[in-house]
């Protein structure tokens, strides 16, 4: 089943979650990768109907495969993890920065590195503020501040780490789940690639 297919159906309910312009030339990067998934190796096996053990491994690896695709497909992360949003510089006419992935929990750190090289963090409540009221989340300035105005290194200067991702598996939306579910459900019972406009060879006995 393609992703395409699960938009129709389950997916749009979500939304993406594209929070800053492709022009900022931003990066996002998972720093820490998730201890867990939002659906269980159990879960899987109910939805293939099997109850044997042999293909454990096969699915656990599905479940890791569909996360990470529909989490690219939603613009957003399903599961506690930490990621790092890095920027080309700080916004000009603007007096916050938008967090993509959604689903904050923690801002860990925000950074800045000037033409020197010289890191400097930023104090939260004193440099900036969380606006966890949005989503996605923001880090706003305090009244009257400005950003930063050394002049900044070329290469990445501004990076911030947070955590993101609902918190355990009860709180993930049960539309995640089933599209996890049904992407495994077809991976597993079509394990070859599919060449769409063309109809299988059929032997003549």
């Amino acid at each position: 089943m393609a992703t395409g297919a699960l938009n129709s159906s389950i997916l749009w309910t979500l939304g993406r979650r594209d929070s800053l312009p492709a022009a900022l030339n931003w990066y996002t990067r998972i720093a820490v990768q998730p201890e867990w998934e939002p659906v269980e190796l159990e879960d899987v096996k109910a939805q293939v109907r099997i109850n044997y053990c042999d293909e454990d491994a096969l699915l656990t690896s599905y479940i890791t495969a569909a996360r990470q695709l529909l989490e690219v497909e939603c613009s957003r992360a399903f599961i506690t993890q930490t990621a790092e949003l890095g920027l080309p510089r700080f916004p000009i006419f603007e007096d916050r920065i938008r967090l993509p992935l959604g689903q904050l929990q923690t801002i860990l750190s925000v950074k800045y590195t000037d033409s020197t090289q010289s890191t400097t963090p930023m104090a939260v409540n004193t440099d900036y503020l969380v606006n966890q009221y949005t989503e996605p989340a923001e880090i706003v300035l305090p009244f009257a501040h400005i950003w930063p105005p050394q002049v900044l290194s070329p290469n990445v200067p501004v990076v911030i780490q947070f955590t993101c991702g609902w918190s355990d598996a009860a709180h993930v939306p049960n539309a995640i789940k089933q599209a996890m579910l049904m992407l495994i459900g077809d991976w597993y019972q079509n394990r070859e690639d599919i060449a769409i406009g063309r109809s299988p060879e059929i032997a003549v006995q």
